[in-house]
């Protein structure tokens, strides 16, 4: 999938999206169901990240200042970016649930099928 997620920033783009981007683009993909386009999204988390990173190393360095303060500016972010990470794998568990439970249905159908043509004389 190839969506828009920003004017300057596309799915399959080289660049590495920024983490308010990235971020972003988690939140449509997940409201939209795009569990494709989520699959393609999480292959930018740790590259999103790390750049975030050297960026705020780079910045503060070039400041002359400490970089753990810096590093406190993207807390918020990443704490979101759980939260969204969260929520997936929780909707992820229930879909898997509700497939486990029909195909317990389809086992249960398939023995009492098995066992009507065992026991039956035709």
């Amino acid at each position: 999938m190839n969506q828009t997620l920003s004017p300057v920033w596309q799915l399959g783009d080289e660049a590495t999206p920024s983490l308010a981007q990235l971020i972003s683009a988690f939140e449509v993909a997940y409201a939209a169901a795009d569990w494709l386009c989520i699959s393609q999204l999480n292959d930018y988390t740790q590259p999103c990240v790390e750049a975030e990173i050297v960026v705020i190393n780079a910045s503060t360095a070039a400041a002359g200042k400490d970089a753990s303060s810096s590093l406190e500016a993207l807390k918020p972010s990443l704490e979101k970016l759980a939260t969204i990470y969260q929520a997936m794998q929780q909707q992820c568990a229930a879909e898997r649930d509700v497939l486990a439970a029909k195909l317990n249905e389809v086992n249960a159908g398939r023995s009492a099928t098995g066992h009507y043509v065992s026991t039956s004389s035709l």
